[in-house]
């Protein structure tokens, strides 16, 4: 089993080889390997995630105590949860501890990349423009750095199969394949119970044709909560409450990442709804007007904290796969190139925001 330090080590390395992968199937004509490269990265991210130890993550102990306890079939949250837990028990009683992680991190990583497959498979732009062996390894590359920490935390994995789920679901509705829509949202509200303010979003966004009206709602979303925020400031000890804010943000890092990731995540949206792209295509705007919403309800709730934070993970990973859409619809290379600068620098910043690497990593 991997230690923190190892884990973290592996990390950087696995996404190293991808952002190195993604360079040179960027400069070679031949791409046929691309796809090849892509499933190796998946088994290597799968093992990553299923060999790690119980101190890698604040909550991977808890987790695991949890599935090996006896009576954990007859808890409530079982059954709430049931896709998650109900793996987490089947690989306890196969194989132990390590075959519980192995195997809720082989379903969580196989959906989540399954349905960022078929979201640009259906982008056929992506496809023809660049090549399925390009797109693929750079939205691996993109997911496992939007979220440095996302496949640590034990909480965070449950999420991501959650999200795995709303991706297959989202382009089993874009082809109007209802009975796998429903399976696949089934299957996504009993991974993670969170996940069912998903099932509203992407029906209420579905007929909209464009982004911009999407783009003014969820900027006054972000209204709303700011005036939370201000109306909390007034009514308490004015200055010494915000020095104290910014104290609680500075010691713990979680409100003033919060703030600042949010401020990212509009800063992606206001490039890709703004973008004068030739081929906007209709999954593009779907996938786009999702994010816009989910990003304006973190925005209106960004007072409660660690309530916006878990919001956000939900764009967390559809950004990479909103990120390649972009970068394929481009109209030319210069185009190209200030929307990988944009999107770099963006994207760098927002994993500065992802919280304490101490606290994450379970080094206290």
């Amino acid at each position: 089993m991997l230690n923190p330090i190892m884990f973290y080590l592996c990390y950087i390395a696995l996404g190293f080889i991808s952002f190195l992968s993604c360079v040179l199937l960027g400069v070679v004509r031949q791409r046929r390997w691309g796809v090849t490269v892509f499933y190796c990265l998946i088994v290597a991210m799968v093992l990553l995630v299923g060999m790690r130890g119980l101190q890698v993550g604040t909550d991977t102990w808890q987790f695991a105590s949890w599935v090996s306890a006896s009576n954990s079939v007859t808890d409530v949250i079982f059954w709430v949860e049931v896709v998650y837990f109900g793996l987490g028990v089947l690989g306890y009683k196969l194989g132990g501890m390590q075959f519980y992680l192995l195997l809720t991190a082989a379903v969580t990583i196989g959906c989540l990349f399954a349905g960022q497959r078929r979201l640009l498979l259906l982008h056929r732009d992506a496809v023809e423009q660049f090549g399925l062996g390009l797109v693929l390894p750079l939205a691996f590359f993109l997911t496992i750095s939007a979220s440095t920490f996302i496949f640590l935390v034990a909480n965070q994995v449950r999420q991501a199969m959650a999200v795995g789920f709303l991706l297959l679901a989202i382009s089993f509705l874009i082809e109007r394949r209802m009975v796998a829509v429903c399976c696949c949202l089934f299957l996504m509200m009993f991974s993670h119970v969170a996940s069912i303010m998903m099932i509203p979003v992407i029906l209420l966004v579905r007929p909209l044709k464009t982004s911009q009206p999407m783009f003014v709602v969820s900027m006054v979303m972000l209204i709303l909560g700011c005036a939370q925020v201000f109306r909390l400031v007034v009514e308490s000890s004015g200055i010494d409450y915000v020095a104290e804010r910014i104290r609680e943000g500075i010691y713990t890092e979680t409100k003033l990442s919060i703030y600042f990731k949010t401020v990212v995540l509009y800063l992606f949206a206001t490039l890709f709804t703004f973008l004068k792209l030739p081929n906007r295509n209709r999954v593009y705007v779907y996938v786009l007007n999702i994010y816009l919403l989910v990003v304006g309800i973190s925005g209106m709730a960004i007072e409660f904290g660690e309530g916006a934070n878990r919001i956000q993970r939900f764009v967390v990973l559809l950004l990479p796969v909103l990120t390649v859409m972009a970068m394929t619809a481009a109209r030319n290379k210069q185009q190209l190139f200030y929307l990988i600068s944009a999107t770099s620098i963006l994207y760098f910043f927002f994993v500065i925001a992802n919280g304490s690497f101490r606290a994450t990593l379970g080094l206290y």
